[in-house]
């Protein structure tokens, strides 16, 4: 059952504090986005969240949530880089620079992926849905020229640039995000990083078209960093083709301390980060997760990945 709009009450006492976002997306983008970095940082705080990670798909955030930062107190803002072509697609030189400005994820590509072009037909910016496997949604693009997909793999072995980036962010005792890889792909990445040690992982919304995980192949990979990453937006009707019952499944089969709950907000048709996380964490424990694992998924297992 998708949302619709009706929440179950965890308790007037449950609240947000000590919540962290770890997936939102803000203006200014090339995407429409219902609010800017600094309005979100601010509705985050009032709601009594610890901190958020801004996420854009084209450029690096990490030098603009320095001025969030100054300009909004009482909260921590992050930020990161997503390998897509707008920053040279798989490009050491780019990650370096977002590290060294103290930024705290790495995405590896998301719209621009081999795997999500596979999946919608071609890289850009689909705002719902794919091509003839999903009929019933439509595709908006970019009006730019289309690129080839970025793969992260050569004979089915992790490229150069891709193990050089993996060992900078453990240098930088950053994150690295899987984001709209194929299994194959995350499968290949999470079992070299197992064998270097020492590298924190979130598995990008596996629940998403874009990689769309069984919670089986994502059991195999959670633990000793790495987490699942389950994104509000997903449960949200306009965005994702998911049903609650599916993303308890997914916590229940990996288990709550390896999972993170994030809301991949931003959109103009899915609510603010504070409402889309209160309206998830409502119907996860309409449908049996406590607050107790709530809490562990939304604040503390955030927390000990970002080091506060």
């Amino acid at each position: 059952m998708h949302n619709e709009n009706k929440q179950y009450n965890l308790g007037k006492d449950w609240n947000l504090n000590g919540v962290i976002d770890t997936h939102i997306h803000g203006g200014p983008d090339i995407k429409p986005r219902l609010v800017d970095d600094e309005e979100i940082a601010i509705a985050a705080r009032e709601a009594g969240m610890e901190a958020i990670l801004i996420k854009n798909n084209d450029v690096s955030t990490a030098r603009s949530t320095y001025f969030v930062n100054k300009h909004v107190s009482g909260i921590k803002i992050f930020g990161g880089i997503a390998l897509n072509w707008s920053v040279g697609g798989i490009n050491p030189k780019a990650v370096k620079a977002t590290l060294e400005l103290g930024g705290k994820e790495v995405w590896m590509p998301t719209f621009d992926a081999q795997n999500h072009a596979n999946f919608f037909g071609l890289t850009g910016y689909p705002v719902v849905g794919s091509n003839e496997k999903k009929p019933g949604l439509a595709i908006k693009q970019r009006d730019i020229p289309k690129e080839p997909g970025i793969s992260i793999l050569k004979n089915n072995e992790l490229i150069g640039e891709v193990k050089e980036i993996v060992n900078m962010v453990r240098e930088y005792n950053a994150i690295i995000g899987t984001g709209h890889l194929s299994k194959k792909e995350i499968g290949i990445l999470i079992q070299y990083i197992k064998g270097i040690g020492g590298v924190k992982v979130f598995i990008t919304h596996p629940l998403y078209m874009v990689p769309n995980l069984d919670p089986h192949f994502v059991k195999e990979l959670v633990g000793d960093g790495v987490y699942a990453e389950l994104c509000a937006i997903n449960f949200f009707p306009t965005k994702g083709d998911k049903t609650i019952e599916e993303e308890v499944k997914m916590i229940k089969t990996v288990g709550p301390e390896n999972c993170i709950i994030s809301s991949d907000s931003g959109s103009r048709d899915v609510p603010i980060s504070p409402k889309a996380l209160r309206i998830f964490a409502e119907w996860l424990f309409k449908e049996g997760i406590s607050r107790d694992e709530l809490y562990l998924m939304m604040a503390k297992n955030p927390k000990k990945v970002l080091d506060l």
